[in-house]
């Protein structure tokens, strides 16, 4: 008989409550064995650690519920307190799983999670009763200790995969990939396999034992070989087809458990096209309700501009609540992953990882260095090669000059020396430097490093490809280079956590993920590339005042990568591309390379994503540079904006696409995201005007009222979600004070965003009319400053200082021109004096540099 256990019963809630007592009294119970000599004084400190920790997870394990809960079934506390019991509290993983295995329990993933903290409580209970008595006994005592170490030492993830009940019948998968899985993708795939059984009514184990089937009698050399491809991949269609389910899932449920690459392009449209409408829909609503606070006193084309300016900062304020509220409704999507981390990256999964830069001085080369070693010790691999791709800047004649000669010779010194370095540890130089010539380019009327940064890694690409260099100065070992499975592209002032290396190539060496190409070169499935989350370095931003409320997420290179999803890949099955990358250089040559327009793209990253298919690795989150001041972040924004616009000019002219196959189809969800990141490069003009137009009505502070709560609407959204999910975590203590640090620096950034509105505005502007100018005359449309060229430049950057200093004199001939027609409101004096004081906001963000 397969009993199924309950992890909500009266016997948990109880040992929470014993745990929340145990520690208010234990600094008493520490004294207590102290007095007794059950504890030696030196290890007192580690023992406190220990109890700890203990307490931690017991209480984080027993706080989880079950949403549904079948009735008459035994708990989990009964029969850890029945193997306790019976083995007067001796306690070690391999008895308790040896005991269970002769017991017809089928344990479920939730159960199985909450197996080691309630042994633990457990333990840590009869330690509390045992200190109650007059005289304990201290044999008992350390018999406990003993237990509640062996239980703090124990793994969690591999002690619950232990115990549940279909673990052994997926490591019997014909391809041999679960045992070689990390713990964290074989727990989706056993929570995988119990939504499938709850859904059709069955058992775990003949769900699993149903999909074995199907991997037996399948390609040998193909995903369909492996167990996986029928629990989370296309094959489990199939298996709920065999499996006779009654319900039928909706066409979202259904399609989120595809790979992205096996949506059709008709499926992809018809999300978009639904996703849009959805949003739309709510933003007209919106931009409704709040129109008669602007349209009153208006004609028809005035209102019109009036609703079309509302509609466009609605959508943007919309669409962070339609994002939270899908990411609630369903689930994440996530990639499974080998696991590298336990033995290393094998020979097969040879990754490099590409740092491509500029020479400019030598200090950016030793800071550059700096963040190579640093990035080589957090991988700590054998199989990890760095390879540095240098070029020189824009010149007017090809020869390098002789300070350019310098730095490439202290350039290629550095590196000589960090292999001798290395070398004893890895057994292999791990460093190679890879430089190239300028060429002349047709369209900049320089000489330039051909296709920048793109003409680097493709060069790259080629060389491990085919074998064929096109660099003219190679140090390190080239040869090992060309055996190179996986490219890793990061940016120079990156910095990468501990194992980040890994994971990606892990996540990429998966079958289930490999990308497949088809007889036109394109990926049919899997992901030829592989995107992990990005968040911005904290020390780069200690320079600034206010970073918490206006740089967004900050990640400490040194502490552990947070579990973090993506709204793209979750809904679309494509995540979007920033340049930072894990790819197969084969797949990169044969599907993205001879797509590319030659010398008119200048943010390839968006582009290369529509033939990669990129995915997206939630368990790697990177550490970015920040910008050291505003104007140097403003002239970034700059960049990236004449990138965008010059992006969706590209999409539109299909002679870009003609590359000798004919026209090529771009991807749904590639129009989707260069939509996207038009739109929010459209939102500071039109907040900028719609703040104008609400401080000169007749009603003006009703009208800014109106914006100030369409602006903070997603803040208070997102305050509610937090307090939601704070409460359904018993984390009430401390509740108010983190929701008030929450709610000012989210309400902060909008004033900070409602007074650099019109600066963005004039870049933005800026930014369209270059481009547009730029495409249509076929010149200078690769003008591109790397951050570390900007931010070696001494004094202010020419461009966004010049639009900074004209915001004030607008603000102030708009507010003359209000107070000479009596309309000069207090709250058109509030939104003009911000405007006027922007300038003077932005330059004080930032601290003087340190000497």
């Amino acid at each position: 008989m397969v009993i199924f256990l309950r992890s909500g019963s009266p016997a948990l809630l109880a040992l929470r409550h014993a745990l929340r007592s145990l520690r208010a009294q234990w600094p008493e119970i520490a004294d207590r064995l102290a007095r007794h000599g059950a504890v030696d004084p030196d290890a007192a400190c580690f023992l406190r650690e220990l109890i700890d920790h203990a307490l931690h997870v017991a209480l984080h394990g027993l706080c989880r519920r079950e949403r549904h809960q079948p009735r008459g079934m035994r708990a989990v506390a009964d029969i850890a307190g029945d193997y306790l019991q019976q083995n007067s509290y001796i306690f070690s993983p391999e008895s308790f799983l040896g005991t269970l295995h002769g017991d017809a329990i089928c344990w479920r993933e939730a159960d199985a999670e909450l197996a080691l903290p309630a042994l633990s409580a457990l333990c840590l209970k009869q330690l509390q009763h045992a200190m109650s008595v007059t005289s304990p006994d201290l044999a008992h005592i350390a018999t406990l200790l003993a237990s509640i170490k062996k239980n703090a030492l124990a793994s969690a993830a591999g002690f619950a995969g232990q115990l549940h009940g279909c673990e052994a019948l997926l490591r019997a998968d014909p391809g041999g990939i679960y045992a070689q899985m990390d713990s964290c993708s074989r727990r989706d795939y056993r929570l995988a396999v119990e939504r499938i059984a709850d859904r059709v009514g069955a058992q775990p184990r003949a769900v699993v034992a149903q999909a074995l089937a199907f991997a037996r009698g399948g390609d040998t050399t193909a995903p369909m070989h492996h167990v996986g491809f029928y629990i989370i991949d296309d094959g489990r269609a199939q298996l709920l087809r065999v499996m006779r389910t009654a319900a039928r899932a909706p066409w979202r449920r259904f399609a989120s458990i595809t790979t992205a690459g096996h949506a059709s392009e008709g499926l992809q449209w018809f999300r978009i096209a639904s996703y849009w409408l959805a949003l739309g829909s709510a933003a007209v609503v919106l931009a409704l309700a709040l129109l008669p606070l602007l349209a009153s006193e208006l004609n028809a084309l005035s209102a019109a501009v009036a609703f079309g300016v509302l509609l466009v900062v609605a959508v943007e304020r919309v669409n962070p609540l339609f994002e939270q509220l899908l990411a609630l409704r369903y689930g994440a999507r996530v990639l499974p992953c080998l696991d590298f981390v336990r033995d290393g990256i094998p020979d097969a999964a040879r990754t490099a990882l590409a740092i491509p830069f500029l020479l400019i001085d030598r200090r950016q080369i030793d800071a550059l260095l700096a963040t190579a070693e640093w990035n080589l010790q957090a991988s700590n691999d054998s199989n990890v090669l760095v390879v540095l791709l240098s070029d020189f800047v824009d010149a007017p004649s090809v020869e390098p000059t002789s300070s350019e000669c310098d730095l490439l010779d202290y350039c290629a010194g550095r590196v000589d020396a960090l292999n001798r370095q290395y070398r004893v540890r890895f057994g292999t130089p791990p460093f190679v430097l890879l430089h190239r010539e300028r060429s002349w380019s047709a369209t900049q009327q320089r000489w330039i490093g051909w296709e920048r940064k793109r003409g680097k890694l493709d060069m790259l690409n080629v060389l491990i490809a085919s074998g064929v260099n096109g660099f003219t100065v190679c140090r390190g070992d080239v040869d090992r280079l060309q055996h190179t499975r996986y490219v890793f592209c990061i940016d120079d002032d990156v910095r990468l956590p501990r194992d980040a290396v890994q994971r990606m190539a892990g996540t990429m060496a998966h079958p289930l993920n490999a990308a497949q190409l088809d007889a036109d070169a394109r990926i049919v499935r899997g992901h030829g590339l592989l995107a992990p989350n990005g968040w911005t370095r904290r020390s780069s931003v200690a320079r600034w005042r206010w970073g918490s409320a206006v740089v967004g997420p900050q990640f400490d290179e040194r502490s552990a990568s947070p579990p973090v999803r993506c709204f793209a890949f979750d809904y679309f099955g494509r995540n979007h591309y920033a340049g930072k990358g894990l790819y197969d250089p084969r797949v990169f040559v044969a599907a993205c390379s001879p797509r590319m327009p030659q010398e008119k793209v200048l943010s390839h990253d968006t582009l290369e994503a529509a033939w990669l298919n990129p995915g997206f690795v939630g368990r790697v989150t990177i550490a970015e540079g920040y910008p050291s001041d505003y104007l140097r972040w403003s002239e970034r924004y700059h960049r990236w904006t004449r990138g965008d616009w010059q992006n969706v000019l590209l999409l539109m002219s299909e002679r870009c696409w003609n590359t000798g196959a004919g026209i090529q189809r771009i991807p749904a969800v590639v129009w989707f995201t260069v939509l996207t990141q038009i739109r929010l490069v459209l939102t500071p003009a039109a907040l900028s005007l719609l703040l104008l137009m609400a401080a000169t009505r007749t009603s003006a502070g009703a009208a800014v009222a109106g914006v100030a709560l369409l602006l903070t609407l997603p803040a208070w959204f997102r305050l509610a979600l937090n307090v939601r999910t704070d409460l359904r975590q018993n984390r009430a203590r401390g509740l108010a004070r983190r929701s008030l640090l929450f709610a000012r620096d989210l309400h902060f950034a909008q004033l900070y965003r409602v007074a650099v509105a019109p600066h963005h505005a004039l870049l933005a502007t800026d930014a369209l009319a270059r481009s547009l100018w730029r495409f249509f005359r076929g010149r200078r449309l690769l003008d591109w400053s790397s951050a570390g060229l900007v931010e070696a430049r001494r004094g202010l950057p020419p461009l966004p200082a010049t639009w900074l200093a004209l915001v004030p004199p607008l603000a102030l001939s708009a507010a003359t021109v209000l107070f000479e027609q009596d309309a000069l409101s207090a709250a058109a004096a509030l939104v003009l004096g911000i405007w006027v004081a922007s300038p003077f906001v932005c330059l004080a963000q930032t601290r003087a540099e340190a000497a």
